[in-house]
């Protein structure tokens, strides 16, 4: 199975999974896209690793460290000193910038003379990729609004005379091009909207807010499809047009409302599940805690008493039950997703969170653990842990790295969670 991920902070909100999983689904590529989450960038990158990511998309705040961390940088990388695309290849991490692909694709496409005024919302890492490429074609008056100036890290904005304050804009009757780069502004946008056909190229998608003030408006959904049509070819070796990926991807939107933990035992799932339920004021439930409360006992019993198969049927029921009820977090059995059916289901009708850990520390945490637990026998347990794992990784959402603090985890996943909703 081909692996790839998206990584940034945060990055629930990311629609590339959806782009990626489409197309495998249509072309019946054997591979699975989702999302890594962590505290750090080497602290993602350990995690793909660790789970034979091949490769994955970079969103901010990561491009620049990722185009560093590369051993191998495209010429757009180069130019740029950012990077939004690593794959793994022949032992070497190479870095490639398609982000720049993008832009060219939408620019190209527009009819601007050199002496036209353009308008930048923003002066990171895309506001620098976009000026590159604009002086490349010999455009030169260009103007860079940002909320705060001590907060601009590059020193190309920092010493630039055309940088100013969104609360310094009156008007946009000067410019012909707006880009924007940045998701929010802290101003009344709609008072300095006086130039109705002004061209706007958005960068974001997520929650757009300038799409209704100009009948010229090219939506960041453009500009993240075209971004995916090289990082497409790389991966599944196949080439594809806009036109195709935005059908593919109509077809397969989603709506997931419910979260779901799923994990090894004694990954976590229950205490992170029990303990985000709480600080987002959101309902709870564990599919282990209401089958044993369902039927009375504990469900090591009911393994010994009547077998894996009855298990396996209520919990079927119970995790089905559960996803259709008022709770709003739930943590699923380590074993339910070996059900395919069931898996599936869950994987449609929720935000699936893996809460990956590291083999040894699950061993670990179980012998030490007071819990008696159905099917654990340490001589399966590397092969059990394995053939789930597959599974697990198959049916995310979002993956993170639980080994170690929970806490850490607990915290990142609360941000994950009110960026996904």
């Amino acid at each position: 199975m081909i692996r790839s991920a998206v990584i940034g902070n945060p990055i629930s909100h990311s629609q590339s999974p959806l782009i990626f999983n489409s197309i495998s689904k249509f072309y019946e590529i054997k591979s699975h896209y989702t999302r890594l989450a962590g505290n750090s960038f080497d602290e993602i990158l350990n995690l793909a690793k660790l789970l034979n990511i091949n490769s994955l998309n970079i969103t901010s705040p990561y491009k620049n460290i990722s185009y560093k961390s590369a051993d191998f940088k495209d010429e757009y990388s180069e130019i740029t000193k950012n990077s939004n695309f690593l794959i793994f290849e022949n032992n070497r991490l190479n870095a490639y910038n398609t982000d720049y692909f993008a832009f060219q694709k939408i620019f190209s496409n527009l009819n601007f003379d050199k002496k036209d005024q353009i308008l930048i919302f923003g002066a990171g890492d895309t506001a620098f990729l976009i000026t590159k490429i604009l002086n490349s074609y010999g455009y030169f008056n260009l103007n860079f609004v940002v909320r705060d100036k001590i907060k601009v890290k590059n020193d190309f904005f920092k010493n630039n005379q055309n940088l100013i304050l969104f609360n310094e804009l009156k008007s946009l009757k000067p410019f012909q091009l707006l880009i924007n780069t940045v998701p929010k502004i802290n101003i009344n946008i709609s008072m300095i909207f006086d130039n109705p056909n002004i061209q706007i190229i958005d960068a974001i998608y997520k929650n757009p807010f300038l799409n209704k003030f100009s009948k010229n408006y090219i939506s960041g959904y453009k500009w993240l499809i075209y971004q995916a049509i090289p990082a497409i070819t790389k991966s599944y070796n196949i080439e594809l047009d806009f036109e195709k990926i935005d059908s593919l991807m109509k077809n397969n939107i989603s709506n997931k409302k419910k979260v779901v933990l799923i994990g090894f035992m004694a990954s976590g799932k229950s205490t992170i599940a029990n303990k985000l339920s709480q600080k987002l004021n959101m309902k709870y439930a564990d599919s282990d805690d209401t089958i044993e409360l369902k039927e009375n006992t504990k469900i090591h019993n009911i393994f010994s008493n009547q077998g894996e198969n009855y298990f396996r049927k209520i919990e079927d029921i119970t995790i089905r039950e559960l996803i259709n009820s008022d709770n709003q977090i739930i943590s699923i059995g380590g074993g339910a997703l070996e059900n395919t059916e069931l898996a599936n289901y869950i994987f449609e009708n929720s935000y699936v969170i893996y809460l990956f850990c590291k083999l040894d520390i699950l061993v670990n945490r179980i012998i030490n653990s007071n819990i008696q637990r159905p099917k654990f026998d340490i001589n399966n347990y590397v092969n059990l842990y394995n053939s789930r794992e597959n599974v697990y990784f198959k049916y995310s959402d979002l993956i993170i790295d639980n080994s170690y603090n929970i806490n850490n985890s607990i915290n990142l996943l609360e941000n994950e969670i009110l960026n996904a909703f």
